[in-house]
């Protein structure tokens, strides 16, 4: 795919566009790691690959100039070549017109909305495709264009992208804070899949200089990602469950708490109900899987998920891992943090003031930090 076709040019140019009315959503640590990760995939490179700080520092300094620049201009128009080689254009919101000249390329596209309202656009390699449950899957390799915002799964309509790339890039910052500190969580998930020393370090997997470690890295990066997917099977029959009635009043919250506080039940909602991802990792006993997922809750999620978090820690201090037993009670808690969630969301629903209703269960739960 070259880089200089007017495809790909025009997803790219709406990605700047994207970015420029959005980058001031992060703070500034999190700015730079999401310009890094950006650098790395127009660049073709994996994230434990090393290169020149000053090529990434002149990188985003061009970057923030060119947002400067476009920033507050419209989405244009895709243009691409059809099978004769004339020019077509589709509205950047069509990625089902898009998708269907991409179809024999092995490409997808993907277009929407994420938090906040915020304009995400990409166009990936296809490396996996299947149908479950009515939902078309893609899992998706190489990235040739893509904005800020890059989540490893990601729902729209009846479709699911995962993306290797982004996961990639999750699971190296996660091997990162291991390196930091070889214990906990962390621990046990990189030692499940063997990426841990006798001593208790990982291996030096910052650059070809260890070749193993770095294909490790991606074959973990590439099992949770089936895990992950999960998630979004999860948050479709969720979907159907709740209603249009949640997507409303998510849509309609002007209090940004509020917001990330509905988005955090629906999660845990989606991960605990029988076709989410806590179920599958139940059900095929996938300890690595588990014990990421524990490591990565965090914000709302984490108090909604107390229950299940106690027979998770549980699970590991008493040394049950593969045990029926073990298995058992954590299926037992999963069930059990479905239900108690599913109890929150019927309540807000069936409220006449829903907002004093979610500002009460925010502070009951009061995390240090929402999200």
């Amino acid at each position: 795919m070259s880089p200089d076709g007017p495809l790909v040019k025009s997803i790219k140019r709406n990605c700047n566009i994207a970015d420029a009315a959005s980058w001031g959503r992060y703070s500034l640590c999190g700015l730079l790691m999401r310009l890094r990760e950006l650098y790395y995939s127009e660049h073709g490179l994996q994230p434990w690959r090393r290169t020149e700080k000053t090529r990434i520092s002149e990188w985003i300094g061009a970057r923030e100039a060119l947002w400067s620049e476009i920033d507050g201009e419209p989405f244009g128009r895709i243009e691409m070549e059809g099978t004769d080689g004339a020019p077509l254009y589709f509205d950047p919101f069509d990625p089902a017109g898009i998708n269907a000249i991409l179809a024999d390329r092995m490409m997808v596209y993907g277009a929407g909305y994420g938090p906040g309202l915020q304009a995400t656009f990409f166009l990936a390699e296809i490396i996996g495709r299947e149908k479950i449950d009515g939902l078309e899957i893609y899992t998706c390799g190489r990235e040739y264009a893509r904005d800020l915002s890059a989540p490893p799964a990601m729902l729209a309509e009846n479709t699911v992208f995962a993306r290797l790339e982004s996961n990639e890039n999750l699971i190296w910052q996660k091997f990162q804070e291991y390196k930091a500190k070889p214990s906990g969580l962390l621990h046990v998930a990189f030692s499940h899949y063997g990426l841990a020393s006798g001593h208790g370090r990982p291996a030096d997997a910052d650059s070809e200089t260890d070749p193993e470690a770095a294909r490790m890295l991606s074959a973990i990066s590439m099992e949770e990602l089936r895990t992950y997917i999960k998630h979004e099977l999860g948050e479709a029959a969720e979907r159907k469950r709740l209603g249009p009635a949640w997507a409303e009043l998510l849509l309609g919250t002007r209090d940004a708490r509020h917001a990330v506080f509905l988005r955090a039940v629906k999660d845990v909602l989606a991960d605990t109900c029988p076709e989410g991802m806590l179920r599958h990792i139940v059900d095929t006993r996938k300890t690595g899987s588990l014990a990421f997922y524990a490591a990565f809750l965090a914000g709302y999620r984490k108090p909604l998920s107390a229950r299940m978090e106690k027979a998770i820690g549980l699970f590991f201090e008493k040394g049950t891992e593969g045990s029926r037993d073990g298995w058992a009670g954590l299926g037992k808690a999963v069930g059990e943090t479905h239900e108690e969630t599913k109890a929150i969301a019927s309540k807000i629903l069936q409220s006449g003031s829903p907002a004093q209703l979610i500002g009460d269960a925010i502070k009951k739960l009061s995390p240090a930090e929402p999200g």
